[in-house]
């Protein structure tokens, strides 16, 4: 999967099987369109959040994960209190950006810079796949 941001049919209908599933009355409606987006995470899958003292004016609220839309108001206030001088009412430390040893990109000849070998940012590791 990687960066691929083509649709998946078989990725669609099974969803769609599972919300049959959980709410008959889905049963007869018509799906007129869907769209799809990357759960970018991050090694330990907590966020980064705050400034990335490797790149001065720098700073990361980002890697949530599937739940960036249920996090994004803690995360505004957290960023609103930091970048306006406050303490943040949370302690950062666990998110912190550069909690990470720094890697160097592999850009051997038969990979480009952007596929990494690594597993999918969009796809969580706690989900298994099913057999095609």
């Amino acid at each position: 999967m990687g960066f691929d941001r083509s649709p998946a049919p078989q990725v669609l209908r099974r969803l769609a099987a599972q919300a049959v599933a959980l709410f008959p009355a889905l049963a007869g409606v018509r799906v007129l369109r869907s769209y799809q987006g990357f759960r970018p995470y991050l090694p330990d899958h907590l966020p980064a959040i705050g400034p990335d003292p490797r790149v001065p004016g720098l700073f990361h609220a980002c890697g949530h994960e599937g739940a960036g839309i249920g996090l994004a108001p803690a995360t505004g206030l957290l960023t609103a209190q930091l970048l306006s001088g406050r303490q943040p009412e949370l302690d950062l430390s666990p998110f912190r950006p550069d909690r990470f040893p720094e890697r160097t990109p592999d850009r051997s000849p038969d990979r480009s810079p952007d596929r990494s070998p690594h597993r999918s940012p969009h796809r969580s590791p706690h989900r298994t796949e099913e057999a095609s």
